[in-house]
């Protein structure tokens, strides 16, 4: 339960700070506005599927978007897979590319090396409301310079999230609360110490 509670924990903090800088990056780019709360992002999470293993992929009824860097991408990709970096995920010639797979009736697949890198560019894309998106089950690295794909599963989250959401809630209120019924003992003043008068040597010249 420890272990679940945790990986609940890992992903709530990865989309606060999801939210946090796609909010940023909007700000540089005022044609793009967010269609969908983020309550109703997690709401979707929880109740449908969100992923997709490889064995199931139909390249006809999927667009492979490969989120890692330029870079990696030329180092080797997935067969008919297009770059589409997640720090440039809002340049005009990347929506311009996705809304014409969409457009096509084409499901964003999402990858990277492993499945939690999608995460950023899989909520943006849910909150633009441009989809269907998915993120795909595999692991992607290079050995010897070869790129290697291998299936890999990924864990589905079993707590309910709007019981998540309400107990965090209550328990960021309730240390809120005590906080303010906490009363600050007054300083304690600290009398200075009279300075010793020196005394007059006595004897010497």
């Amino acid at each position: 339960m420890k272990k679940r509670k945790s990986n609940i924990a890992a992903i709530f903090a990865v989309i606060s700070a999801v939210l946090a800088s796609a909010t940023l990056t909007q700000c540089n780019n005022p044609n793009s506005s967010y269609s969908q709360s983020a309550e109703e992002i997690l709401n979707m999470i929880d109740s449908t599927k969100y992923t997709m293993s490889l064995d199931l992929v139909n390249s006809d009824d999927f667009a492979l978007i490969d989120v890692r860097s330029p870079y990696e991408y030329e180092k080797g990709h997935i067969d008919g897979a297009v770059n589409v970096y997640s720090s440039e995920l809002l340049e005009p010639g990347h929506q311009k590319t996705l809304n014409e797979f969409l457009m096509d009736g084409k499901i964003l697949l999402l990858y990277a090396n492993e499945p939690d890198e999608t995460l950023p560019v899989f909520m943006t894309l849910s909150q633009l409301d441009m989809g269907p998106v998915k993120i795909l089950e595999t692991k992607n690295y290079f050995d010897k310079d070869k790129f290697i794909t291998v299936p890999v599963e990924i864990e589905k989250p079993t707590p309910n999230i709007k019981e998540f959401i309400q107990m965090s809630v209550e328990e960021v209120a309730q240390a809120k609360k005590q906080t303010a019924n906490t009363v600050t003992p007054p300083p304690v003043k600290v009398a200075p110490k009279k300075k010793k008068k020196k005394t007059v040597p006595e004897g010497g010249c």
